[in-house]
């Protein structure tokens, strides 16, 4: 339990469990000290965090079991830090209350939105953010066509061919 929150690590040898759980700590460390309303929130509408070794994205939001899944690699990663950490954390937990509220995934872009926004919120509040501010408003600005149901798929598949899966076993 970090900060109230249940946060889960599958099969992790001792360094990931160091280096994971410290830099979970500390990134939930931050959302309290600069955005208390968004841990409120978030301890709220998530069951859970969970790190896993695959994941498509950095981080992403699991509705089906309302936990936020993070990537085994960028939490572990030397040059990730915690406010990194803590910006994908205030990100997920945007999309746990838009779908607490009802609000439906389908306007993607709009949604995203929302929760750049929220990231952006909290970043502005805290002292040397200054390069994921950037960071966030070009996600802000993206093409529209980045957003798109296709988009999504073949960001997925080229996903799944970097990690090496034959192709015959992706369907696209």
């Amino acid at each position: 339990m970090i900060q109230g929150i249940p946060v889960g690590l599958i099969f992790p040898d001792d360094e990931e469990r160091q280096v994971v759980f410290a830099k979970v700590s500390e990134a939930f460390e931050l959302v309290a000290r600069y955005d208390s309303r968004s841990l409120s929130r978030f301890r709220r509408d998530v069951a859970g965090v969970l790190v896993v070794r695959t994941s498509g994205a950095l981080a992403e939001w699991e509705s089906a079991g309302r936990f936020v899944r993070l990537q085994l690699a960028y939490v572990k990663a030397p040059g990730t830090s915690a406010l990194e950490i803590a910006s994908s954390l205030v990100h997920e937990g945007a999309h746990a209350c838009l779908h607490r509220l009802g609000i439906e995934y389908a306007e993607v872009q709009r949604v995203e939105g929302v929760c750049f926004r929220s990231q952006l919120a909290f970043l502005r509040e805290v002292p040397g953010a200054e390069q994921l501010i950037a960071n966030v408003k070009r996600q802000l600005m993206r093409d529209p066509g980045y957003w798109t149901d296709t988009a999504f798929k073949e960001r997925q598949v080229a996903y799944l061919r970097e990690l090496g899966f034959p192709g015959w076993s992706i369907v696209s």
